[in-house]
């Protein structure tokens, strides 16, 4: 049998804790500030949250904030890299096919970003799984290929890398707030290197009257900066209201929150 005292927290001050697949049966948390804690998976039949504070904590905010900015400044510049070094490039140029792929990863990306927006729920973590791996192949290939003086084939094993490092991330903390966050931050990122990239081909279809591919590409574009944007407010509103505290698989049964503050 337990000691009860070892299952109260009544009143402390638990911010960022976690408790997740504990055994928390009959535990005290009132008055208790559970700000940022995490109860995923817990066991927590029987427990009092009576006047608890829940919600997300100044840490969480602030690490979230972190991740956007980081991954967006490592995404554009990853990006941005890549666009200004395929500009010029023709069919004719070894690197050629290079370019075509890079071209390929970052549709993908967009294509699986609007799939897990607007799709139904079981292809929208298909969307979300495909977007995070081609980020992570994204990545894998510009760095390869950057500490390895631009060697092609340091680049593709630093893609497969990327690849297969994303895939493991996505195993075990898919459903992290800060690695949703990062994949959506890095596929805004992508997405609107794409749009630059369809904006010069219609520049240069345009300037050669070519006017079906022109408007073609000029379609495709537009959507391509719509979507760009989109992920962007969507970015802004998740991180408004992604929860702090968390109870997803937590077993809740005679539990009680009567009173609980939430920030």
């Amino acid at each position: 049998m337990r000691d009860k005292s070892q299952c109260s927290f009544a009143g402390q001050n638990l911010r960022n804790r976690s408790f997740a697949r504990q055994d928390l049966r009959g535990a005290d948390f009132s008055g208790a500030d559970l700000r940022g804690c995490d109860f995923r998976k817990a066991c927590a039949i029987g427990a009092n949250f009576n006047r608890a504070r829940m919600g997300r904590s100044r840490f969480q905010t602030g690490l979230r904030l972190s991740v956007i900015l980081g991954v967006a400044a490592v995404t554009i510049d990853a990006v941005s890299r890549m666009v200004f070094g395929t500009l010029g490039k023709t069919w004719e140029d070894p690197a050629w096919f290079y370019v075509v792929l890079l071209h390929c990863v970052l549709a993908g990306i967009g294509v699986f970003s609007a799939i897990t927006f607007f799709a139904t729920r079981p292809f929208q973590q298909i969307g979300q799984w495909m977007t995070g791996l081609l980020n992570g192949m994204l990545f894998g290939f510009f760095y390869g290929g950057y500490f390895s003086n631009s060697n092609p084939s340091n680049a593709t094993f630093g893609a497969i890398v990327g690849l297969l490092s994303m895939g493991l991330l996505l195993r075990v903390a898919i459903d992290r707030p800060w690695l949703k966050l990062g994949v959506a931050t890095a596929s805004a990122s992508a997405t609107y290197g794409f749009t630059f990239f369809v904006g010069m081909w219609a520049i240069a279809a345009w300037s050669t009257a070519n006017v079906l591919l022109a408007l073609g590409l000029s379609g495709v574009g537009a959507s391509s900066l719509w979507l760009s944007g989109y992920q962007l407010l969507k970015l802004i509103s998740d991180l408004k209201t992604l929860p702090g505290t968390f109870f997803q698989g937590a077993d809740l049964s005679n539990t009680t929150f009567e009173g609980v503050i939430l920030q």
